[in-house]
């Protein structure tokens, strides 16, 4: 467990020193160690203000997004980063293709959002960092957690704004839209040999509800897909990785449990390897019908 300090923190705010997580991942223990490092740096930074040093550590084509519908990309926010107070990393699970690292975690803190305050319960966070020999910077993350008082919140509705549309490059969105519609459409079409082509090695999901899995778990237990309609894509690039967050209006089935069907975020990290895109990490922000 990382205990939100290590050594970039003042000593007096440190509760335990970092360790490599006892959960198994099929990624090297260096590439472990900096997903470790690299989620340690993001929480550390939050919880310093360091906005300066936040600026180095996102890359250019940094986007988050979170459960409650709200995203954002690195200009905005830079401007308003999150309030995070004391913290415990756990539970890693990593993945790689080439410079990227894939990394879903466990987050146990206390964090204030948009002056929203969240819950303080663990929850699952998905990052994405590239790898610059020992450096790592961030490029994507999702935030699973929740508002700790949603009743007394409207969530975001996801749905970008024409800054976010005029940053994105109509090229990459077309590629988005291309590769998460051949996604989609394997599902529905219960096309598992579509399924492998598209799922990088290092492919990770990650869902609102809690549940994960990797690329072999995920083609044994595919999502039964009856209809789907993508919309309101924004993406940025980084090289040969596009971050896309869209809405996805979908029928869809999981483990047997109904999901919802109104627009629900999505967010997807894509990674071009020869004349194709694959799917590094997909996060599903939909969830199950009450």
């Amino acid at each position: 467990m990382l205990a939100g300090c290590g050594s970039t923190q003042d000593e007096s705010t440190a509760t335990s020193p970092a360790t490599t997580s006892a959960v198994s991942s099929p990624a090297s223990a260096e590439a472990v160690q900096a997903a470790e490092r690299g989620a340690d740096e993001f929480f550390s930074l939050l919880l310093r203000d360091d906005v300066e040093g936040l600026d180095q550590f996102l890359l250019p084509a940094f986007q988050i997004a979170r459960a409650d519908g709200s995203t954002a990309d690195k200009t905005a926010y830079l401007a308003d980063p999150a309030d995070v107070g004391a913290y415990q990393l756990s539970d890693f699970y990593v993945t790689t293709s080439q410079d990227l690292i894939i990394a879903r975690y466990t987050v146990t803190a206390s964090e204030r959002i948009d002056n929203q305050l969240y819950t303080s319960d663990p929850r699952q966070r998905l990052s994405v960092f590239v790898a610059d020999g020992d450096d790592v910077g961030l490029l994507a993350h999702a935030n699973l957690n929740t508002p700790d008082n949603p009743s007394t919140e409207t969530p975001a509705s996801g749905t970008p704004n024409d800054v976010d549309v005029a940053r994105s490059d109509p090229a990459d969105v077309a590629i988005a839209e291309a590769t998460q519609n051949a996604f989609f459409g394997a599902l529905k079409d219960g096309d598992s040999a579509a399924l492998e082509s598209l799922l990088s090695p290092a492919f990770q999901l990650v869902r609102a509800d809690g549940s994960s899995a990797n690329r072999e778990e995920y083609l044994a237990n595919p999502a039964t897909m009856d209809s789907f309609e993508l919309t309101d894509f924004v993406t940025t690039r980084e090289g040969d990785v596009i971050v896309a967050r869209f809405l996805g209006a979908t029928a869809e089935t999981i483990d047997g449990q109904t999901y919802a069907t109104q627009p629900a975020p999505r967010f997807a990290v894509m990674q071009q390897d020869g004349d194709q895109w694959r799917i590094v990490a997909q996060v599903n922000f939909n969830v199950p019908e009450e």
